[in-house]
């Protein structure tokens, strides 16, 4: 908010003081939207390794679960579909696996 004494000076500028003080205004306000947009990716960018990461995990543990379930002679199906967000991921489950 304007304080009084801001806004009596507002009315003495001239008009192109004016637009220079609004435009000023309008450019931090600017720059705090970019800075909250680039905080919001940034975290969002956190979010999705770590869900790659997670989808990764279940892939293995699902294969683990049915390479298990044959060596018991078990023949349903455990399958279940799955939703990849992107194709880069990281095992964290298994050290041996090879990730194609």
């Amino acid at each position: 908010m304007n304080s009084p004494d801001l806004e009596y000076e507002q009315t003495l500028a001239s008009p192109s003081e004016r637009n220079n003080n609004v435009e000023v205004r309008i450019t931090e306000q600017l720059q705090l939207l970019k800075d909250q947009v680039k905080n919001v990716n940034d975290k969002l960018q956190i979010n999705m390794k770590i869900l790659n990461e997670k989808q990764t995990e279940n892939k293995h543990l699902k294969e683990l679960l049915s390479k298990l379930e044959v060596s018991m002679g078990y023949t349903g199906n455990t399958q279940a579909t799955e939703v990849t967000v992107s194709s880069e991921g990281v095992c964290t489950s298994c050290k041996s696996c090879v990730l194609s």
